[in-house]
């Protein structure tokens, strides 16, 4: 017999997600327009040569062959690897998985499409420069003023970034009952996305708030997924026995 109860998680850890996310976006907002991206600045401008008009780390093997291409090629065959396990227990007439564990899997694996895309969009709208396209580092573009009617940029919030980001997602496989090993699951995906992020700043590509607002949609993103798939407004109606 094969156990497919669920464990659904209460409207209260939703409620205190969404407040965490309310607080950090007010962050996120506050420390943007009070220092008026001066750490952004700063930071780019630490890993900007002056001397030769140019990021040293910008066309680096291990910046663009490891960190951006063959990264972002292994992630993309992890989620098709989720993918076709995911059809495989959805058609199985003897499926090893529970519908708990079905619906992690949904989550990750939505977490994996809609990420990119969305932030793929987002990109695509955006009036803002990646730091190498701005005349402080070389380029041509003036830096993005709020309310200045700029157009152009196309380079905020950071893209790459959810090549692993969507690993955040696999927090919920210990939820709830193994609450401190989610936590560290957690801890190591958002370690990976930040540094995924890092190395663009190193390459010129993005600001830091770049990353940090590509993380903050992503785990909000994945909270929605999260309260849709596993939340208590959710009742699975696969009950079956093999």
């Amino acid at each position: 017999m094969i156990n497919y109860s669920e464990q659904r998680l209460s409207s209260t850890f939703f409620l205190t997600q969404l407040k965490v996310l309310v607080l950090i976006a007010m962050g996120l907002l506050i420390s943007d327009w009070a220092f008026n991206d001066r750490l952004d600045l700063w930071l780019a401008d630490q890993m900007f040569d002056a001397t030769t008009q140019q990021f040293p780390l910008k066309e680096h093997w291990f910046t663009v062959t490891i960190m951006h291409e063959w990264l972002k090629y292994l992630m993309v065959c992890l989620a098709m690897g989720l993918i076709a396990l995911l059809i495989q227990q959805t058609h199985s007439t003897r499926p090893l998985l529970s519908n708990t564990q079905i619906a992690n899997l949904k989550i990750i694996i939505s977490a994996a499409i809609i990420l990119p895309l969305l932030i793929g969009t987002l990109k695509a709208l955006s009036p803002i420069h990646c730091p190498w396209d701005l005349a402080r580092y070389g380029g041509a573009a003036s830096e993005f003023i709020w309310g200045s009617g700029s157009s152009g940029g196309k380079c905020f919030p950071a893209g790459h970034v959810t090549s692993t980001s969507w690993l955040m997602a696999f927090t919920f496989v210990y939820l709830p009952l193994a609450k401190q090993k989610a936590r560290w699951v957690w801890l190591a995906a958002f370690s990976l996305a930040f540094m995924t992020g890092w190395v663009q700043q190193l390459r010129g590509a993005h600001f830091l708030c770049h990353t940090l607002w590509s993380l903050w949609i992503s785990w909000a993103v994945i909270v929605l997924l999260a309260y849709y798939f596993r939340g208590q407004r959710r009742v699975l109606n696969r009950f079956a026995t093999a």
